[in-house]
């Protein structure tokens, strides 16, 4: 049974993908950048995708991965992804507390979903029981400390660059984090990190940028111009492992 804050999480999810399609956001970007990442840590291994809206990752998974399993809890998504890729991926249609079965990957990613979180680290422990030994965990995350939330905060449009946004409101996203507190979340829920650095610098809010129809010429100059600035980068990358217990 489910308590009133998931039923209330449920409603929120299947509202937002009524009308949400990552292809038409600035978020097509950050997904795709993601990709770079993620996808050499996956070639030829057993892959959990934790959430997957409209695919824009999926779709490239499926080609590197050995198999590719889907965990999404809208009942949209999930119909979007069986229909669209048949027998070539598993999809389940349930929060990762609600998966009973036994699941093990090598690989198991949160792109772009621990800020929507209240309690990101309860689903950090439910993502533990995926990994198999010595896989890795994979996660994106906005940074608050980005060049757009300074920006906006100069020029007197927010207070502080954890303040909520427009934005963070309607695509229900209460996490705040930053570099520290990415690592620290990991690492106080018996994860060691690998690598976490910055990405993507992004002057402008989303719908700004959406607005300017940048090229990839010029996308693929702003990511790498956050990993040289990437106290100023819009997005944290971060890999890691279940740590290792000390033997008596």
């Amino acid at each position: 049974m489910h308590t009133s804050a998931e039923n209330n999480s449920m409603a929120t999810i299947e509202q937002i993908a009524q009308g949400y399609d990552v292809s038409r956001d600035y978020d097509y970007y950050n997904t795709k950048l993601a990709s770079r990442l993620i996808l050499p840590y996956c070639q030829h291994k057993d892959v959990i995708e934790v959430g997957c809206a409209t695919g824009q990752m999926t779709e490239e998974l499926v080609l590197m991965a050995r198999s590719l399993t889907v965990i999404e809890p809208s009942s949209r998504y999930a119909v979007m992804m069986r229909e669209r890729f048949q027998e070539k991926l598993r999809v389940i249609n349930a929060f990762t507390d609600d998966v009973k079965e036994e699941l093990r990957a090598e690989v198991v990613i949160l792109a772009s979903l621990l800020h929507h979180l209240e309690r990101p680290a309860q689903l950090l422990d439910s993502c533990r029981r995926f990994l198999r030994p010595g896989g890795v965990l994979l996660a994106t995350v906005p940074n608050m400390r980005s060049l757009h939330r300074r920006v906006g905060v100069k020029s007197g449009m927010i207070d502080s660059v954890y303040a909520t946004t427009s934005r963070n409101v309607f695509f229900d996203q209460p996490g705040r984090f930053d570099k520290e507190r990415l690592r620290e979340l990991f690492e106080q829920n018996g994860f060691e990190v690998g690598e976490l650095f910055g990405y993507m610098l992004k002057p402008f809010s989303s719908e700004q940028m959406m607005r300017l129809e940048l090229g990839w010429d010029v996308i693929d100059a702003l990511f790498e111009l956050g990993r040289e600035f990437e106290a100023l980068s819009s997005q944290l990358f971060i890999s890691a492992r279940l740590k290792e217990r000390s033997k008596p």
